[in-house]
């Protein structure tokens, strides 16, 4: 099997098809000799008053099947002599490996340390690809969303570009004017906003509330001056009128003068009388 294999591969056809050619050839030669011999008999085929044309062609036939069955006979003796003994390669030489073939001429036969260094070279070109397949994978979609983005800006463009045009459209034109001073507002709030909190950073931070504090709870309630005692007064006095205050709970509260004392003082101020109607509304 391994030598006709190796035949094969280096004639270039199956051997058994040399032996077939051979036949073939023989075959042809004897249906050209009795389809010669079939027409000189049907020449002849008349001898007197009798027309022998049909004993002749079934004649003819009969040898012709003689022949191919004498062919076929000797044919397969030389068929399994020529497979046996010319087309075919000895074993010793098979296993020695003696034959080289056309395509084997430039083969190098490595070694172990050959094969593992060119897996190891075939499995990085491997990762390289799927690397490759992933990186454009994640292009593909970044290329999507670029497009589409540029859909949305194409079309907010367009918008604009139609807003800006609109010199006819007295509605448009007005809208367009009235959105021009946005810039300067926007400026203005920044500005104002960035000076609140330097302010608030430098009045109310951490250490300045402390401070306060400490300072208050040092002075106490007695040192308080006659605006806050007459604001004390006068919450007081709204609390109780709303009934969100009764007098037990007044009483509780530590006011210092007396109320009385206190209102003399605060009739010496001059303060201006608060809103009420406005707390109302607030209510």
């Amino acid at each position: 099997m391994r030598s006709t294999s190796i035949l094969t591969e280096h004639l270039g056809y199956p051997p058994i098809s040399l032996v077939d050619d051979i036949i073939n050839a023989v075959n042809e030669i004897m249906y050209k000799c009795t389809a010669a011999m079939e027409k000189y008999l049907l020449s002849k085929s008349r001898i007197g008053e009798e027309d022998y044309g049909e004993e002749i062609k079934n004649g003819v036939a009969k040898l012709e099947s003689l022949l191919e069955n004498s062919v076929d006979k000797n044919f397969d003796k030389l068929e399994l002599y020529v497979l046996r003994n010319v087309l075919r390669i000895p074993e010793e030489f098979l296993d020695a490996n003696v034959f080289r073939l056309e395509n084997q001429k430039d083969l190098v036969i490595v070694d172990d340390k050959e094969i593992k260094r060119s897996e190891e070279e075939l499995r990085e070109k491997v990762n390289d690809v799927e690397l490759a397949f992933k990186r454009n994978e994640m292009l593909l979609k970044r290329v999507a969303k670029v497009k589409k983005l540029l859909v949305s800006i194409r079309g907010f463009k367009q918008k604009l570009s139609d807003l800006l045009k609109c010199k006819d459209d007295e509605q448009l034109q007005k809208i367009l004017e009235s959105l021009k001073p946005i810039d300067d507002t926007m400026t203005l709030l920044s500005s104002s906003l960035r000076k609140l909190y330097v302010d608030s950073e430098s009045t109310s931070s951490t250490e300045e509330v402390e401070a306060l504090l400490q300072k208050l709870k040092a002075n106490g309630k007695h040192n308080k001056d006659y605006r806050t005692r007459y604001i004390d007064i006068r919450t007081n006095n709204v609390l109780r009128r709303l009934g969100l205050l009764d007098d037990g709970e007044t009483e509780g509260r530590s006011v210092e003068p007396s109320i009385g004392v206190q209102g003399k003082e605060t009739d010496k101020l001059d303060i201006e009388e608060p809103r009420l109607d406005l707390l109302d509304d607030v209510l």
